[in-house]
């Protein structure tokens, strides 16, 4: 596979198109039947980009630790409106452009990538495949509900398919420069073109690893595959162009693009040191994944499956995978058909196979040794949690689907039984997708089945706050309760809550009559403080819904000296 001819333009401008309609269309669904809120890791994303500008410390230190800040940073020209904030409406545009270039950029590893052959008269091979990528990406149930939410999945899934595009570019033009049979001149433009591809596959990557730490073993991942692109195929030095000088290019290239990737953890380390005093907040502090999943073992709570076991966490990862997918004969097909297309170009092109399949190994390690549970319906503890991470291996199966779509118009002479075999693959897909559809998304049933009692008591919550005067002010938890204030349209800034102290103080260093009303659920921090201050507040309303924490609203009766 060396090169293809370019596609029409006309392709790309008429997947755009495509593309924007599918992603208006499903988030007006969605919006319309209040279910882009439903995830409070999309409440909290929005509301960690709002109180940048909208807290009693506002700046950049607000961005907090634990979740990466390039999500947070685009979502924060939006959601600066009280309108798009408090509808959601400004977590979701992030997402959906994400979305759009996303599948954009899965069809261009086939059409103009340059390591696909044209496979048939005017690379109508490669362009199926193309095509045959993207709608397998596009039409995704699961991820078209993520797009219409703040959820970091669509922004992470672009830019690493968008960073495996400029590899592939990358590699094209490296082999064409490394060519005996090309002149000095072509050489130096394909070697600055391969430059040029490199760079881009950079800072995309840097990006990437801005917005989830997945894309950090991704990074590791392409920094070998570079490597071995670099020294591993082309240390045979009869090849005259791999002379002193050029490998001397090469080792500078290499370590360009390693120094600027590792400007990303060295600034997440500085940052959180600086901030919250531990470098390593982001991973092992109060609110790390690895935190709370040992606080859940202390409450008396059995491991999550897979803790401690490869095997068993390999398994749950691989089921959650083909949950996104769909849960249906339909839908094995389609991952077979993947399948059979990936391993193919695992033998043709690894270090293209290798990063596409990183989330396999990197989210089996997580579950293991990372404090990162999983839970699937069918299994035990037959409950949703964390069911949207199989997305991640949604880009694989869209380039193995579409590469055994490559390989069926190359190796078959036959446009008849080439088009029937495309009819066969399209139909699995759409029958795959239209029964997932019937019995909603399985991300989607994870938000609705997680939430239900969260948005019911939040819905409270807020018609009750929308009832105190208009500029009273609350003492109060945010840290699981932040989309009531949000719903009933109320400034993060008229709140007192864990983010409102100075770096190096701790957490609720004010008094409870530092606001008007306090605001305390059974448990959380603030219900601490009522009991060992119980004069300094009046209860004035309870709240409840099933499953959730109660809720009690205090009038603050004393005012601080």
């Amino acid at each position: 596979m060396i090169a293809i001819a370019n596609p029409r333009r006309t392709d790309t401008f008429a997947l755009a198109v495509v593309a924007t309609f599918l992603s208006i269309a499903s988030f007006y669904h969605f919006y319309s039947h209040d279910k882009i809120l439903l995830y409070g890791d999309a409440v909290a994303h929005m509301n960690i980009a709002r109180r940048v500008f909208d807290s009693q410390f506002p700046g950049l230190s607000q961005l907090g630790t634990v979740w990466l800040p390039l999500p947070h940073l685009l979502m924060l020209p939006f959601v600066v409106s009280d309108k798009l904030w408090s509808s959601g409406i400004g977590g979701s545009l992030a997402s959906m452009a994400a979305y759009v270039a996303g599948a954009i950029g899965i069809a261009k590893i086939f059409w103009t990538s340059g390591l696909f052959a044209g496979a048939g008269e005017g690379g109508s091979g490669a362009r199926l495949a193309g095509w045959f990528a993207a709608l397998i990406y596009l039409l995704n149930p699961n991820l078209l509900y993520l797009q219409s939410t703040a959820m970091t999945e669509p922004l992470g899934l672009a830019l690493m398919i968008w960073a495996i595009y400029f590899y592939c570019r990358f590699v094209a033009e490296q082999r064409k420069a490394l060519l005996e049979s090309v002149e000095e001149d072509t050489a130096v433009i394909h070697r600055r073109a391969a430059a040029g591809a490199l760079l881009r596959c950079t800072l995309v990557l840097a990006a990437a690893m801005l917005t989830r730490y997945d894309y950090w073993f991704l990074a590791a991942l392409v920094a070998i595959a570079v490597f071995f692109q670099l020294y591993g195929r082309y240390r045979d030095l009869s090849l005259v162009r791999y002379k002193q000088e050029l490998r001397r290019a090469l080792r500078r290239r290499f370590w360009r693009f390693v120094a600027v990737l590792a400007i990303v953890p060295t600034f997440w380390l500085v940052y959180n040191q600086a901030l919250f005093g531990n470098a390593m907040e982001f991973a092992n502090g109060k609110y790390s994944a690895r935190a709370i999943a040992e606080r859940s073992i202390q409450q008396g709570n059995a491991p999550h499956p897979g803790a401690g076991d490869l095997r068993v966490a390999a398994t749950y990862y691989w089921k959650t995978a083909r949950l996104n997918i769909g849960s249906n004969r339909a839908a094995t097909l389609v991952v077979a058909a993947a399948l059979i297309g990936a391993i193919a170009l695992a033998f043709s092109e690894f270090t293209l196979a290798m990063p596409l399949f990183f989330p396999m190994v990197f989210y089996t390690f997580s579950i293991a040794h990372g404090g990162i549970p999983i839970f699937v319906p069918e299994w035990w503890p037959f409950s949703y949690y964390n069911v949207r991470y199989g997305i991640q291996l949604l880009p694989a199966i869209a380039v193995g689907y579409g590469y055994a779509m490559y390989l069926l118009r190359k190796n078959w002479n036959s446009r008849a039984l080439v088009w029937s075999g495309a009819v066969l693959l399209l139909a699995a897909l759409g029958a795959a997708y239209v029964m997932e559809w019937k019995k909603d998304p399985v991300c989607l049933r994870e938000a609705e089945i997680n939430s239900a009692g969260r948005i019911a008591l939040h819905k409270q919550l807020a018609a009750a706050l929308q009832g105190l005067p208009a500029d009273a002010t609350f003492v109060v938890s945010l840290t699981e309760h932040v989309g009531a204030f949000q719903r009933a349209g109320i400034p993060l800034r008229r709140t007192w809550n864990e983010s409102s102290h100075h770096s190096g103080e701790p957490e609720f260093a004010f008094p409870l009559a530092q606001g008007d009303y306090v605001i305390a659920f059974d448990g959380d921090p603030v219900a601490r403080m009522v009991a060992e201050h119980p004069d300094d507040v009046k209860p004035v309303a309870t709240l409840s819904a099933p499953g959730e924490k109660r809720c009690v609203i205090y009038k603050a009766t004393r005012k601080p000296s």
